[in-house]
C-alpha cells in the first residue's frame, strides 16, 4: 500500500493490493483536492474498508469540509464565475487573493480542525509583505465565509467566531484642488477626463459607479444625471452645473463608445494606474488614491458653506449621520460660527466689584 506524487506530472496515486493479492492503483490528479481526496481513499483502504472509486467525494464529505471546497461554494453563492466581466470587481479581486495567495498556505483539512491562531498564522505567511491592517481584513473575509458556512450548515462552527479585528485609523487625504490641477496637467486625456467626471459628480470612482456612467444616464432636459449605486442598490440624481453640462456636450461629440468615461473606445476598466503614475509624474509628496476625488468633492462643499444633508445626498450616503461622521470635521466655517455664538464668561471689573461691596 503507498500513496505517492507522481514525478511526470505531480498527480497523485495509490497503489494498494487486494485480499486476493491483485494490484490496483488510482490516480487523483494534482490539485489540493486531489490530495485530500487520495488521503481519504488511502485511510479507507489501510482500515480494511475497501471502497469503490465513486465513494470517494462521499469520504471526503464525511471527513469535512476544508477551506478550499468551503470557499468555492461560497463564491458561487456570492455570484462568482470563472469570467472576469460577469463577476463582481471586489468578488474577482478576493478571489485571485485568496486562490492564489491565501488558501495555499493552509493545511489541507476540515475548516472545524483549525485553531484561531492558526488561521491567522497562515494568513501572515501567505501575505508576509502586506500591512497588519490588509492581514487582519483578509482574515475578517475568512471570518464572512466561515459565518456562512455555519449558517447553510456546511461546518459545524466557525474557529474565528471570537476574533476581532482591530480598529482601523481613519485614512487622512492631503489632496487639494491645486494638487488635483497638478496631476491633470501631466495626466493622459481619457485620465484627465475621468478625474473631471469623479470630481464634478461626487460618485464612488470605480467601477461600480465612476466607470459605469453612461451618456444615456444624462437627462439633457432637466440637467440632472442618474447614478445607481450597487454598494447600497439606490439610486440617485444629482444636478449638473451649467458649466459641466457644456463638457458634457463637448466630450460626447468625441465619444466612440456608451460611457461617460472611455480608453481608445471602450469602457475604462480602472485608473488606479493612471492614476498613481500621474502622481508620481507630478511630484507629490504624498500618497493620494484616485477616492480622494470624491473626498475632494464632499469636502470642498461643505467648506463653501453646502448644506450637510444636501452633501449627504449627493454622496448617496444613507443618513447624513455617516457624512458628518467621516466630513464634519472640515467644516471649519461651521465650527468657528459655533465658537463665535458664545460670550465671554469673565469677572466683574474691579470697580464694579469695590462698588458691589459697598452697597452690601
Amino acid at each position: 500500500m503507498s500513496m505517492h506524487k507522481r514525478k511526470k506530472d505531480g498527480a497523485w496515486q495509490i497503489f494498494w493490493r487486494d485480499q486476493e493479492g491483485r494490484q490496483h492503483n488510482k490516480t487523483f490528479g494534482k490539485s489540493r483536492e486531489a490530495k485530500r481526496q487520495a488521503e481519504a481513499f488511502d485511510k479507507q483502504i489501510k482500515a480494511g474498508k475497501p471502497v469503490q472509486a465513486a465513494d470517494v467525494e462521499d469520504l471526503v464529505q464525511e471527513s469535512g469540509l476544508c477551506w478550499d471546497e468551503l470557499a468555492t461554494r461560497w463564491y458561487s453563492f456570492m455570484g462568482g464565475t470563472d469570467d472576469r466581466k460577469k463577476t463582481k470587481p471586489w468578488l474577482w479581486d478576493w478571489k485571485e487573493v485568496l486562490w492564489n495567495h491565501i488558501l495555499p498556505a493552509f493545511e489541507m483539512k476540515p475548516v472545524e480542525e483549525f485553531a484561531e491562531l492558526e488561521i491567522v498564522e497562515a494568513v501572515a505567511r501567505a501575505r508576509p509583505g502586506c500591512k497588519d491592517i490588509t492581514r487582519q481584513r483578509y482574515t475578517s473575509y475568512l471570518k464572512i465565509i466561515t459565518a456562512w458556512g455555519v449558517k447553510h450548515k456546511l461546518v459545524k462552527l466557525n474557529p474565528l467566531a471570537e476574533w476581532q479585528k482591530e480598529k482601523e485609523q481613519r485614512r487622512q487625504t492631503r489632496l487639494t484642488v491645486q494638487d488635483a490641477q497638478r496631476i491633470m496637467a501631466v495626466a493622459p486625456l481619457h485620465l484627465r477626463w475621468a478625474m473631471e467626471v469623479a470630481f464634478s459628480l461626487g460618485v464612488r470612482v470605480g467601477p461600480s459607479e465612476l466607470l459605469a456612467l453612461l451618456w444615456s444616464d444624462i437627462d439633457w432636459g432637466t440637467g440632472v444625471i442618474r447614478v445607481f449605486a450597487p454598494k447600497t442598490k439606490t439610486e440617485r440624481l444629482i444636478p449638473l452645473t451649467p458649466a459641466f453640462m457644456a463638457r458634457l456636450r463637448e466630450m460626447q461629440a468625441n465619444a466612440k463608445c456608451g460611457h461617460l468615461v472611455e480608453y481608445r473606445g471602450e469602457q475604462l476598466k480602472s485608473i488606479r494606474k493612471s492614476f498613481k503614475a500621474a502622481c508620481e509624474k507630478a511630484g507629490l509628496d504624498y500618497t493620494a488614491v484616485p477616492y480622494d476625488l470624491r473626498h475632494l468633492f464632499a469636502t470642498t462643499l461643505l467648506n463653501n458653506g453646502a448644506d450637510l444633508a444636501a452633501v449627504s445626498k449627493l454622496m448617496g450616503h444613507a443618513s447624513t449621520k455617516m457624512t458628518a461622521d467621516v466630513y464634519y470635521q472640515y467644516m471649519a466655517g461651521e465650527k468657528r460660527r459655533a465658537v463665535e455664538l458664545l460670550p465671554l464668561l469673565k469677572l466683574p471689573e474691579a470697580g464694579a466689584q469695590a462698588g458691589e461691596q459697598e452697597a452690601l
